[in-house]
Parts: structure tokens; sequence; C-alpha cells
């Protein structure tokens, strides 16, 4: 009987890739149930196994898929969460290097509240947002990963924002059934104020980040396609 486990080691070994044991063993008793299925319906053995691995395919797209599920963990690290971290730190360390300075913020009153922009650390945004797409960009990362490793200082802003939002109103929701605490804000009341918080810590910093980052994505997109 062949070894199939060792036939599939070697095949993918032949393109390029050394797969773990357990890879093989999968790979191996996926294509004896399939040479044992050609056996059952008439085949010879002999026939069967050359059968067997003309139908599994392209080797090489294989081995291809098989590498890159292997390197995802450390690869997306380094495409994605270490350029979009550290632009992240060097956006919000300026944004509290200002408020430590006492720096004045730029504030309009509204009817729900008031919209205070931090004005001092938006001009280095669109410079932190494109060193992150270029370093993703340098670990090969594709469009999206350069896109989100720019816009990471904004998109981490509007998860804290909103689970803040949900966590405080379920809180709040709770106790006030239990007649503990006060009677909960009205939406109404909320919703226009999240939204002045999520245009000056959202939508502002991540349009200014959007410009630094979309120049670098295109010019990646232009060479692959070129």
């Amino acid at each position: 009987m062949r070894d199939w486990a060792r036939v599939a080691r070697e095949e993918l070994a032949r393109r390029g890739l050394d797969c773990r044991d357990e890879v093989a063993t999968e790979l191996g008793e996926f294509l004896d149930d399939a040479c044992q299925e050609l056996i059952l319906s008439g085949a010879e053995p002999n026939r069967a196994a050359v059968l067997t691995l003309e139908r599994t395919g392209d080797w090489s797209q294989l081995a291809r898929r098989l590498k890159r599920l292997e390197e995802v963990p450390m690869e997306r690290a380094k495409r994605l969460w270490i350029p979009g971290l550290v632009n992240a730190a060097l956006a919000f360390g300026l944004l509290r290097a200002a408020t430590a300075a006492g720096l004045e913020p730029f504030v309009r009153l509204q009817d729900h509240g008031a919209l205070v922009v931090y004005w001092q650390w938006l001009p280095a945004l669109p410079v932190f947002a494109a060193v992150a797409a270029w370093w993703s960009a340098r670990r090969g990362g594709l469009a999206r990963e350069q896109l989100i490793a720019g816009l990471f200082p904004s998109l981490a802003m509007l998860t804290l924002m909103l689970l803040g939002f949900v966590v405080s109103n379920t809180v709040e929701a709770t106790m006030a059934a239990r007649g503990i605490g006060r009677v909960p804000v009205p939406l109404g009341v909320q919703l226009p104020t999240l939204g002045l918080y999520l245009l000056a810590w959202v939508v502002v910093p991540g349009v200014l980040s959007l410009l630094g980052t979309l120049p670098l994505v295109f010019s990646a997109r232009h060479r692959a396609v070129a």
C-alpha cells in the first residue's frame, strides 16, 4: 500500500514547502480515501494511484496556499498590527503631549454638547499614516492592510467609543431596572453628543489619516497591476 503521507510531503517539497507532519498526514488520509474509492469502483490499484494524483489538482497552488496559512500569524503582525499600533502610539502620544502642555483646543458649543478638537495633533496624522502604510507595503501588505494600518488611530478610537457607549447604556439600563442609580439619559439626547465625539475624534482624524494613506495604497496597487 502506498504511503500517501510521504507522497504528499514529497509533492509539496518539490514546490518548496516543507509541510508539518500533521498536514502531510491529513493530506495522506484524503488521498488514501480517494484512491480506495477508485479501487472500489473497479480501477486497478496502480491506475487508481495515478488517477488520484491527477485529480488532486494543482500541487503548486496547494503549496502556495498552505505556505500562506502557515505564515499568517507572524506575517499578519508584520504587515498590519505592528505598523498600525506604532501609528496609534505616535498619534495618541502626540495628543497626550499636547494636552499635557496645556494647549487649548478648538471649542464650539452645540445644542447637545460641545465640539472639542485638539487641532495641534492633526497635521502630524497624515505623516504617521503614510509611514504606517509604507511600512505595511514594505512587508508585503495588501491594499486593505495598508489602509487599516494608516487609519488605525481612528479605528481604535471608534471601537473604544462605541464599546463604551454600549457598555455604559447596558449598565445604566440594568441598574435602572433594579431601581438602582439614576434614570438613563434618553438616546435622543445621547446620540447627538456621541455624534460630536465621533466627529472630533474619529471623522476629522480619519480624513487626515486617509489623505496620508491613499497615495501609498494607490501607488502599491499601481505597481501590483504593472
